[in-house]
């Protein structure tokens, strides 16, 4: 025994403590760089950002479609005068005020016209006069549009066959539905010349014939379309069919006419708010 009572260790012991001093300590792998939380937040905001840009691209592109469709309906020859429709001496005048892109006046285009031209239009009540507000991104597709429908005129008295395909094929607010191209073949479709009908879209006496139009609508407090002129009321927004029946038969009655033999049975659009 030693001097310090302690027994030596044995030859199989100091080689397990030897062992154990010189062991590598088990450590994990380093972590990827591209796995680190900034790394993966960094990723994740480019990706977000790359979705907004394409969808505000989306929503900026231009429509390159070709696809032209016809009007279901275009008003009779036989009730035309340029751009009115009906007897000059009707008791109630009405002036429709449109922007060629507003959707709400391609509703009442494609909606009320019809039933209006068959009710009070036929039998001489009422005259409707069409008049240009074009303010939707001017200079740019309204304009052009609003421009168009005076070529179509000008060219072959169309105004009303070009009113009724223009209303038709709106697509959106300046995404390219009304395209000169577009607007040419529209003018194509309804039996213009398509030469002549492009070069009347720079026509200066025709452009400033739609902005002196637009600026007296402006003059009268129209600042939204649709807007009704009836007998001198200003009629904002789009009606239904009733309430358009009403403001007509008000007309009559208080101008003493006769009123309309009747209207069709048919269903009123619902009410919306011009743009």
């Amino acid at each position: 025994m030693s001097q310090s009572g302690r027994t030596p260790p044995t030859r199989k012991e100091r080689r397990a403590a030897e062992r154990a001093t010189t062991k590598t300590p088990i450590t994990s792998a380093p972590q990827p760089a591209w796995k680190s939380p900034v790394a993966l937040i960094s990723l994740a905001a480019v990706i977000v950002g790359v979705a907004i840009i394409a969808l505000i691209a989306l929503g900026n592109s231009k429509s390159t479609d070709t696809t032209i469709r016809d009007a279901a309906g275009v008003a009779p020859v036989a009730l035309r005068d340029g751009r009115s429709l009906g007897d000059p001496n009707a008791p109630v005048q009405i002036v429709l005020h449109e922007d060629p892109q507003c959707p709400v006046c391609g509703r009442f285009t494609r909606e009320l016209e019809p039933l209006l031209i068959a009710s009070y239009i036929k039998d001489g009540t009422v005259r409707l006069t069409y008049s240009d507000f074009a303010f939707i991104g001017v200079p740019g597709e309204s304009l052009d549009a609003a421009v168009g429908m005076r070529a179509a005129d000008q060219l072959a008295q169309k105004f009303w066959d070009y009113q009724a395909i223009v209303y038709e094929n709106q697509n959106g607010e300046n995404k390219g539905g009304f395209s000169r191209d577009r607007l040419a073949l529209m003018a194509e479709r309804i039996g213009l010349d398509k030469a002549a009908f492009t070069k009347l879209l720079d026509d200066k006496t025709l452009i400033d014939a739609v902005m002196a139009e637009t600026a007296e609508g402006q003059a009268l407090g129209i600042s939204q379309t649709p807007t009704l002129v009836v007998n001198g009321q200003l009629k904002p927004g789009l009606p239904t069919w009733d309430q358009l029946k009403a403001m007509i038969d008000a007309e009559v009655a208080a101008t003493g006419a006769s009123p309309a033999a009747g209207s069709p049975a048919a269903g009123s659009p619902a009410a919306s708010t011009a743009p």
